[in-house]
């Protein structure tokens, strides 16, 4: 497929930013906060967060109290259909009475999320402003749609904030991906039909969103333990990060 957007709608996580060690501190503190003593990697969470639903925080955690319990890792969970085993685990051990527990797992992840704190664990990933810049330079839209509550955005983002047009965070919208309507929201706000925009992510969620969108599909691969996760979603393009995405679509502009 030839892809050739007017415009890059940039997911956040994974694609500007590593914000899986806050987050891993997060729900580490929230399962510690329950007295289970639940021990993932990074890779552990990132491979969870890649898989289809389980890109949600609340399905996350409802997964990792499950492996917990099982004595399992994720990268266990990986031939064959991953999102569907991973859901077999969950519905044979997670009750109805373990709701409370994951809430309030969820609820010290998310206020540590948004504590100074969790900023000193983030880093923009390598030549993050270099890729904004050579895209900028060659005329490109860019945008960016992301689950994440805004305020972590700002906090972590700063300045490179002005070379988006447009920025539609978690809780600008009803929608979480991969429904679609976070992309038609944003090409409303850029005057361009999705056909004329590519959709730039690391999870399952964001390949699903795009291709419903009717937009490019674009994987970036750096921060995901194993690309499979991304590519048996069918991307329209694999890049292992955006610098060198974005030295693609540049070349001869």
């Amino acid at each position: 497929m030839s892809v050739s957007p007017k415009a890059f709608i940039l997911d956040v996580d994974g694609v500007l930013r590593d914000s899986a060690p806050p987050a891993l501190e997060g729900m580490s503190r929230g399962f510690a906060a329950c007295g289970l003593d639940a021990r993932f990697s990074v890779r552990d969470y990132r491979t969870i967060r890649a898989v289809g639903k389980y890109n949600n925080s609340r399905n996350c955690i409802a997964l990792m109290l499950a492996l917990y319990r099982e004595g399992r890792k994720p990268g266990q969970f990986l031939q064959g259909d991953p999102e569907k085993r991973f859901d077999a685990l969950v519905s044979g051990i997670i009750r109805p009475e373990d709701r409370d527990t994951i809430e309030r797992i969820r609820k010290v992840y998310k206020d540590f999320s948004y504590s100074p704190e969790a900023g000193d664990y983030v880093r923009i990933l390598p030549k993050v402003p270099e890729a904004l810049r050579l895209l900028k330079r060659a005329g490109f839209a860019l945008a960016i749609w992301t689950n994440s509550g805004r305020a972590t955005v700002e906090r972590d983002l700063g300045p490179l904030l002005a070379r988006f047009a447009h920025l539609l965070a978690g809780e600008d919208t009803q929608v979480k991906k991969p429904d679609p309507r976070g992309i038609f929201l944003v090409c409303k706000k850029l005057h361009l039909p999705p056909a004329e925009a590519a959709y730039v992510g690391d999870a399952a969620v964001d390949i699903q969103a795009a291709k419903a969108a009717g937009a490019a599909s674009i994987a970036l691969t750096s921060e995901v333990p194993d690309p499979r996760l991304l590519r048996r979603e069918r991307p329209d393009l694999v890049f292992p990060d955006l610098y060198r995405m974005a030295k693609h679509f540049c070349a001869g502009r």
